[in-house]
């Protein structure tokens, strides 16, 4: 389905609607959403797979479904960190910024790089999805990939800055703690000692984790 256009898109999606989603995507601020579920668009981003130039059209339409599913068919090798900024200032909800551009930006080689940009923004929902990012790429790269110092640095960042965060950022930021925790086990300790002074649940599921031996837990890929 290569040849396949930004209205025989919306076409598709409108078959797979349900009432109940188009309340729960409105009643989040999404705009003009189709009301597609998640799940249900999955095997038309399996036919459509990875179409550059009709991911960046979805994603330029404005609606809440085609901008998810341009997530979904993105090739990572064709996107740079120019085109990402256009997405994550276009990204006007947390649907946006942390399920669909962070996601999309933790396949990329450049991930971490350009999340500790973001991470520095005046916008929450601009830091928000940079954590996210950090949080997914951990979740999937072996620990030697990664840099024990910048990850620790960013544990430190949250530390001193959560208690001042926005909404969605300190959300990014616990679920960021959580993945360090479980999934880089040099350090399960601090993010344990984190998450007890800034949240018990985090703290709650982080020992859980640990009682099922499930530090050190990788994801296959990003996107399933």
């Amino acid at each position: 389905m290569s040849d396949i256009t930004v209205d025989e898109v919306k076409k598709e999606l409108e078959k797979l609607k349900t009432e109940k989603t188009y309340k729960t995507y409105l009643s989040q601020g999404a705009i003009n959403p189709i009301g597609v579920p998640t799940l249900s668009m999955k095997p038309l981003a399996r036919k459509i797979m990875h179409n550059q130039e009709l991911a960046l059209e979805l994603y330029d339409s404005g609606i809440y479904d085609l901008m998810y599913l341009a997530g979904m068919i993105v090739d990572p090798e064709k996107m740079n960190e120019e085109i990402f900024n256009d997405w994550i200032n276009k990204a006007y909800i947390p649907m946006i910024s942390d399920h669909i551009v962070s996601v999309s930006l933790a396949e990329c080689c450049f991930a971490l790089k350009l999340a500790s940009e973001w991470i520095l923004n005046k916008k929450d929902l601009i830091r928000s999805a940079a954590y996210n990012c950090y949080a997914w790429v951990v979740g999937v790269k072996s620990d030697n990939e990664l840099d024990y110092n910048d990850l620790k640095t960013k544990l430190e960042i949250i530390e001193n800055n959560y208690i001042i965060e926005e909404t969605n950022t300190k959300k990014a930021m616990l679920n960021y703690v959580y993945s360090i925790g479980v999934s880089y086990k040099d350090l399960y300790q601090e993010a344990l000692k984190l998450s007890l002074k800034l949240d018990n649940k985090t703290a709650h599921n982080l020992e859980i984790a640990f009682n099922k031996n499930r530090i050190g837990f990788k994801r296959k890929k990003v996107r399933c």
